[in-house]
């Protein structure tokens, strides 16, 4: 782990703050002042004017959000916050809406939360959905297809046909409603939306509200 991540989520500021923050304070790695490019050993003594700072210890998991459950941090009591049972801050690798289900990944590790949902990485997100049309050749060449979508154009997806109702779409980014806008662009209607696969993390046999600690 880099010194500036581990600044960063033990100050819980950001990068401007974080670069204000130290030329007003003396951040050393045993005893020696380095850049916070520096990576930073379990071992390190990292102290700021002297006084030494936690190492701070990541946690990942897998959660299974069940349909009706918010996937944003707030003090609601469907918040997903409010629903799992761990001691400390996780934010999630993309969020899913009220209405969809499935496979979260939670953790305090902003780095690794990055390198999975970051654009520029292009990891691949699959889904299951299920539509209230049949499903027709056209409507899954439209769905494969790119379009201009919050100012941008999208990556063409992966479509498969499950039956005559349900389909597998693979996404490379993750816009704003992104599979409910495409369905609709399509002429259909999403009826159910489950994700099960982030990156190569799967929801396999997880039941809705099951959550699973893991290591990367």
């Amino acid at each position: 782990m880099r010194l500036y991540n581990l600044l960063k989520n033990s100050l819980d500021l950001t990068r401007l703050e974080l670069t204000e923050y130290m030329n007003k304070h003396k951040v050393t790695v045993n005893n020696i002042v380095v850049p916070l490019s520096t990576i930073i050993n379990p071992n390190d003594i990292v102290s700021i004017d002297g006084n030494k700072i936690e190492m701070i210890q990541f946690h990942y998991y897998l959660y299974y959000k069940p349909k009706g459950i918010l996937s944003t941090i707030s003090n609601k009591e469907n918040s997903y916050i409010n629903q799992i049972n761990i001691p400390f801050k996780v934010t999630p690798a993309g969020r899913l809406d009220k209405e969809s289900e499935g496979l979260m990944v939670l953790s305090n590790d902003g780095n690794f939360l990055n390198k999975i949902t970051g654009d520029k990485n292009e990891h691949e997100k699959e889904y299951i959905v299920k539509v209230s049309k049949s499903i027709t050749i056209d409507f899954l060449n439209g769905m494969g297809k790119s379009y201009l979508m919050d100012g941008k154009m999208t990556k063409p997806a992966k479509v498969k046909k499950i039956d005559d109702y349900t389909f597998s779409i693979i996404l490379f980014e993750g816009l704003y409603h992104q599979i409910r806008r495409l369905v609709q662009m399509c002429n259909n209607k999403v009826v159910e939306l489950k994700r099960i696969r982030i990156s190569n993390y799967y929801l396999n046999d997880m039941k809705p509200g099951d959550i699973i600690e893991f290591k990367p």
